[in-house]
């Protein structure tokens, strides 16, 4: 995924679990815990916002390139969820901002 400008979003599609994951079969898993992770090509740009967001489209902010939240405890552990990116501030970013890999780990009950 890349983005060009600044004071926009962008996002890849949703992160869903596979249709033969063991989740599937337990359609009462609630969630625990969710551990994210994303590399960018290049460094972070200022003004770099990320966010976790669940097909619902409850987010929560990120603060680092990895880690774990309970924000989304209880929530259907069939969810899907995607990484969306932006940049403040106007203007075209040089270098864009280049995401190379993301994953969404979830961890349920």
């Amino acid at each position: 995924m890349t983005l060009q400008n600044r004071g926009q979003m962008a996002s890849a599609a949703m992160l869903s679990p596979a249709a033969n994951a063991p989740v599937m079969q337990s359609p009462s898993a609630a969630i625990d815990t969710i551990s994210w992770s994303y590399s960018l090509l290049g460094p972070e740009p200022a003004g770099l916002q990320v966010q976790l967001c669940s097909s619902s489209n409850r987010c929560q902010q990120l603060d680092a390139a990895q880690g774990q939240t309970r924000n989304f405890f209880g929530q259907s552990a069939q969810s899907s969820f995607r990484l969306v990116f932006g940049v403040e501030g106007q203007g075209r970013l040089n270098p864009p901002l280049r995401v190379v890999s993301q994953q969404v780990i979830v961890n349920y009950h």
